[in-house]
């Protein structure tokens, strides 16, 4: 249901995506992705941009943009994330704030 949550996963391997995408996912608010077909689409989405999006699906009224951190073997060790108001982080900003946030986790991966 998170942003990083969604980037994590984005960054394991298709057996873990699998294993979690096995039944029904429960809902944390109406924004909340629950059918796990779309959300094995919006994993290959955030696996093609390279950071997640997620607009009130942890917290209705709140966007976060993600990205996975990765060990040197390329395995997710865990994600960085930008939130605030979806007032305030509107599409207009996804881009620059998701590239942000993805250059952000690149920096401390490369750190590791």
């Amino acid at each position: 249901a998170s942003a990083t949550g969604q980037a994590y996963l984005a960054a394991s391997d298709d057996l873990v995506v699998d294993r979690l995408t096995a039944r029904p996912l429960d809902a944390r608010t109406s924004g909340t992705i629950t059918d796990p077909a779309l959300l094995r689409a919006r994993i290959n989405e955030i696996r093609e941009r390279g950071w997640s999006i997620n607009v009130g699906g942890l917290s209705s009224g709140i966007t976060a943009l993600g990205a996975a951190i990765v060990g040197h073997d390329g395995r997710p060790l865990g994600a960085v994330s930008v939130s605030g108001p979806s007032s305030r982080i509107t599409a207009d900003r996804f881009a620059d704030l998701g590239a942000a946030v993805a250059r952000s986790a690149a920096r401390i991966s490369g750190g590791l």
